[in-house]
């Protein structure tokens, strides 16, 4: 038996259904919100943003949701090595409500 429960973000789950990675976070969020797309702010614990662009230690990331209203994350990584991170060696996990963070 499947359980179901209402999104606290008014989206068809609790969490980014779908991420991106981007050369320019800020350019990215920018060019969207030209196209009217509403960017997410967020003030949890844990979850900050400015600007639509929360610092998550490794990236920086923001979100939208999406006509079907799923969670779509934009995430741009501070340092090209944790590409590499991410595909081979380190589990990423989410903290918070839309945190990451790479394992030791």
């Amino acid at each position: 038996m499947s359980k179901t429960t209402k999104s606290s973000v008014e989206t068809k789950d609790e969490q980014t259904q779908a991420a991106f990675r981007v050369a320019d976070v800020r350019a990215e969020v920018s060019d969207l919100r030209r196209r009217g797309v509403k960017i997410e702010d967020y003030d949890l614990p844990g979850l900050k943003t400015q600007d639509g662009i929360a610092d998550i230690g490794f990236a920086w990331m923001a979100w939208f949701i999406d006509p079907a209203k799923n969670c779509v994350g934009l995430i741009q990584l501070k340092n090209p090595c944790h590409r590499h991170l991410l595909a081979c060696s380190k589990k990423v996990t989410m903290t918070g409500m839309y945190g990451y963070r790479i394992a030791d």
